[in-house]
């Protein structure tokens, strides 16, 4: 989604994006979230080629890049910039982290995947939360307009259950293992959410405490739509546009001709949002 004019409506979280509540085989083994010994939690989660990257719950974030010794060289942000720290990790089964200085190990969650009823399609979800039988607040991550799998690529399926709250994450129809074609139809998206809200409900039972929802950019849109039409506790945008979608898209072709404009929708049709 182009944003030309971003207003952060709320900064909840900003490190938002990546990886799968658990994993197997060589680099993917070591995805998940570490508890510290100094008391803080890092989430480690795929990244582009043989890298990985590391976050922690204050939005700080870095890159790592495998070593001919076994270690992982970590990069500032999305930069190439050296910032000096060094990870390791234990074999998989043992699932350990030495982050720097500080020892870890892996948080084990509680984690049910499962199928359910989008609008007309199957969707694929998987409801992650801390180990135990209390009650607790869960958050259903809603898409921005990616096309990537969020069963993939969503952190916070797990950085909220490392603090104590539940999350249900899902790919989108047209998207990772979710049925369905691809759409920016924010009508129907805000039904999906709804249907994942509802399964989300169902499979924490008696353990559920408050429910809402968690998004940004596009989902910034959508959230609000599924709030009004279903009730939830929350719902929370962590950054997305204050506008409508027309004001936003007027303002994605403000400079451009008229006969610029008219090229480009020969070459690309409009989005559904835009309709």
């Amino acid at each position: 989604m182009h944003l030309p004019v971003m207003m952060a409506l709320s900064i909840f979280l900003v490190a938002s994006l990546s990886g799968p509540a658990c994993a197997a085989s060589d680099k993917d083994c070591h995805i998940g979230s570490y508890r510290l010994n100094d008391g803080s939690t890092v989430d480690v989660a795929p990244s582009v080629d043989d890298t990985l990257r590391w976050r922690l719950f204050s939005g700080e974030t870095g890159q790592l890049h495998p070593q001919a010794n076994g270690t992982w060289a970590s990069t500032y942000g999305w930069t190439d910039r050296a910032d000096s720290r060094t990870i390791s990790f234990a074999d998989c089964n043992r699932g350990e982290i030495l982050f720097g200085a500080v020892s870890g190990k892996r948080i084990a969650f509680d984690v049910r995947d499962t199928t359910f009823e989008g609008r007309g399609v199957k969707l694929v979800g998987r409801l992650v939360l801390p180990v135990g039988t209390g009650k607790v607040p869960v958050v259903v991550l809603v898409h921005g307009s990616e096309h990537d799998s969020a069963l993939d690529s969503y952190s916070l399926q797990r950085m909220f259950p490392a603090q104590g709250i539940g999350a249900f994450v899902y790919d989108k129809r047209g998207t990772g293992v979710s049925g369905g074609i691809y759409t920016q139809d924010f009508d129907v998206l805000a039904a999906d959410a709804i249907a994942a809200m509802r399964e989300a409900e169902r499979l924490t039972g008696a353990r559920l405490g408050r429910i809402g929802y968690q998004a940004g950019s596009e989902g910034g849109w959508v959230v609000p739509m599924a709030a009004n039409r279903a009730h939830v506790d929350f719902a929370i945008v962590s950054f997305g546009l204050a506008v409508t979608v027309l004001e936003e898209d007027q303002e994605s072709v403000a400079g451009y001709s008229a006969v610029m404009i008219s090229r480009h929708r020969v070459r690309r049709p409009p989005s559904a949002s835009s309709r």
